[in-house]
């Protein structure tokens, strides 16, 4: 019985370890997503900008079908390893 209690009160403590660590992981990258996200703490209260970009622009179509090739070929070559 006291061997059933330890093994049980084991894997409790276990379960609470890897939740606490989880947390502590989730927090410190919270940290630093924050800490990008505000242009490297620098300023600190600044807003962003809002760009107006003029979505007919065929210049810009080219641009986006560029970036989608080269995504869509680099995720190809990844699966295919």
């Amino acid at each position: 019985l006291a061997d059933a209690a330890v093994k049980i009160q084991a894997g409790f403590r276990g379960a609470r370890a890897r939740k606490d660590k989880q947390k502590k992981d989730d927090e410190q990258l919270n940290q630093k997503l924050g800490h990008l996200s505000t242009g490297g703490g620098g300023g600190g209260g600044e807003e962003e900008e809002e760009v107006d970009i003029d979505l007919s622009d065929p210049d810009l179509n080219k641009a986006a079908t560029k970036i989608q090739a080269t995504f869509r070929g680099h995720r190809q070559r990844a699966s295919d390893h």
